[in-house]
């Protein structure tokens, strides 16, 4: 492995990382905690403004964490296979719901965690497509490089 390639690799695990982090804290926070963060951090309560008013046919909170959480999980995984992922999220998301039964104000819903199954996945292949696209743009480059005297 290439020194660019080893540090690319660092970077997309510390961001998977903080993704994670984020992901844990957001969703097993007390409500309490989150109201509290609502009145104090304007920075934070106008997203959660935006989310709350738009369409609540989903939870857009674990939609958006959770594809983020899968396309820095397919970056730092790269040798992880499409079922190995779909099992973690799933996993993941099950097990953050049914630690909310244990934190006062949240309320664990199935639909959660299928909401974070599919944002995952959609994040996984998401990043696939980027990196294929990424390594055609990169390929044809090359080829464009070794044509040139």
């Amino acid at each position: 492995m290439t020194h660019s390639r080893r540090t690319q690799q660092r970077i997309a695990a510390t961001a998977l990382v903080v993704v994670v982090i984020v992901v844990l804290v957001s969703v097993l926070l007390p409500n309490t905690a989150i109201a509290w963060m609502r009145n104090h951090w304007p920075w934070f309560n106008r997203p959660m403004l935006w989310i709350e008013h738009a369409d609540n046919a989903i939870n857009l909170v674990h939609a958006v964490l959770f594809l983020a959480l899968g396309l820095t999980a397919r970056f730092a995984l790269p040798a992880w296979r499409f079922s190995q992922a779909a099992l973690a999220f799933l996993l993941l998301g099950a097990m953050t719901e049914w630690v909310q039964f244990l934190v006062p104000g949240r309320h664990p819903r199935l639909g959660d965690v299928l909401v974070d199954l599919a944002a995952g996945m959609l994040g996984w292949l998401t990043a696939c497509a980027l990196s294929a696209a990424w390594r055609t743009i990169a390929g044809a480059a090359a080829r464009g490089r070794e044509l040139d005297p």
